[in-house]
């Protein structure tokens, strides 16, 4: 049984179009063959839009997050304010609570000395 085997070329070169030659200066003298390279893919403009409008929502999203987070800093910073304020102002009220009622310990006390001082006067002898 014989072996079938493609055809063989002209021998009239020693160069195939489809193989290589092993020796490289005679295929200068080959006729130029049209190449044609491929680019690569390129990504649809479909696609880029999309992602462009997905980035334009997240920096949307994230410019509005640092926004509301700006205001609730805030709120709790004016908070915080006012509560020492406020501690602030009880403890000022606290004292001085505290100091009237010395005051008016101090009077009470006054009134009795006096009183006293009053009653030890020495009285005249007759």
């Amino acid at each position: 049984m014989s072996l079938l085997r493609s055809p063989e070329g002209s021998k009239s070169t020693s160069v195939s179009r489809y193989g290589s030659s092993p020796d490289l200066r005679k295929l200068d003298a080959m006729p130029s063959i049209n190449i044609t390279h491929r680019k690569r893919k390129q990504p649809e403009n479909e696609y880029l839009t999309q992602f462009e409008d997905f980035r334009s929502e997240i920096m949307t999203f994230f410019k509005e997050f640092a926004k509301t987070q700006q205001e609730t800093y805030s709120k709790l910073q004016k908070e915080i304010t006012e509560i020492k304020y406020e501690q602030n102002s009880e403890s000022i009220i606290i004292q001085q609570n505290a100091l009237k009622q010395e005051l008016t310990d101090m009077q009470i006390m006054n009134n009795t000395y006096q009183q006293e001082s009053h009653n030890l006067k020495p009285r005249p002898l007759d």
